[in-house]
């Protein structure tokens, strides 16, 4: 089993070599894959409940469910474990976006919990094969704890590797990481509204993602 420093150095994909491109970083959750929507589904079948993605108003699971902080925290990882997290498929859009990008060196910024990191690399070696130069699993910003504090940030992420354009749905991170080094691509999603740092710039899909990163490396 790697070392937690070791998983964050990343799963390099062949091939690698990126030479003179611009570092995207990519978030996987509600970015490449449905994530909300799919746990909406679960919690669904397990309490009887009729939550959507458009119910998430808030980052935080505990006031979207109407649960403790340490509930939500058990339900994440028998979600983690299920099948409704297991057999998610990619957002289309997102497949036809990333293959858009390919140009650039596109590298994986993901919170994921530990349990799910061989089913990850996994995931995205099936969907977006030879796609990504590293995959970086970071340190948590969230309502249950910093789970991983031996771990780099995405920001510190951002910052070592030189990141040049961050695509999130996270207000949290993007406020976090976003500079005039890196531009923040905030897909719009009811968890993330509110007003946005300098160095932002909100989109509605993948081809306003694909537009936007055009326009930032003119």
């Amino acid at each position: 089993m790697r070392s937690p420093a070791e998983r964050d150095k990343g799963v390099r994909l062949p091939p690698s070599a990126f030479e003179d491109t611009m570092k995207i970083g990519i978030d996987v959750d509600d970015v490449l894959v449905g994530f909300e929507d799919a746990l909406c589904t679960y919690h669904n079948h397990r309490f009887g409940t009729n939550f959507s993605s458009n119910n998430t108003i808030n980052f935080d699971l505990s006031i979207t469910f109407g649960r403790s902080e340490g509930e939500i925290q058990e339900e994440l990882i028998d979600f983690y474990r299920s099948p409704y997290f297991k057999n998610m498929k990619p957002i289309p859009e997102a497949v036809t976006g990333i293959r858009a990008l390919q140009d650039n060196d596109l590298q994986i910024i993901t919170s994921r919990f530990d349990s799910s990191i061989e089913h990850t690399n996994e995931w995205l070696a099936r969907y977006f094969p030879n796609t990504f130069s590293r995959i970086h699993f970071t340190r948590h910003t969230n309502a249950y704890g910093d789970i991983r504090k031996e771990m780099f940030s995405k920001s510190e992420v951002c910052k070592r590797e030189g990141i040049s354009v961050l695509i999130e749905d996270s207000a949290d991170y993007i406020k976090e990481c976003a500079s005039e080094k890196t531009h923040g691509i905030l897909w719009d999603k009811p968890w993330n509204q509110g007003d946005l740092p300098p160095h932002t710039t909100r989109v509605f899909s993948w081809k306003e993602i694909v537009e936007t990163v055009n326009q930032i490396s003119e």
